[in-house]
């Protein structure tokens, strides 16, 4: 019965599975806070002060060419 255990083990381990499909990575910021919070009144007011982006996550990107270290 090599087809059967074959079926219901992608079965289970798709039923094993379902919770990753509503996975959210990364952390919450301040904007997703409630309004009344204090926390979302000054990310509203430095967006306001600053400009767009200015509350956005900053994102480095470093190309390590060869260093020539051995």
């Amino acid at each position: 019965r090599p087809l059967a255990v074959l079926l219901g083990g992608a079965a289970l381990l798709g039923v094993v599975a379902l919770p990753a499909a509503s996975l959210e990575t990364g952390l919450p910021g301040d904007d997703s806070k409630p309004v009344s919070t204090t926390q979302r009144r000054a990310y509203d007011l430095i967006a306001d002060g600053f400009g767009p982006g200015y509350n956005g996550p900053l994102t480095v990107v470093v190309q390590a060419g060869d260093s020539g270290d051995s």
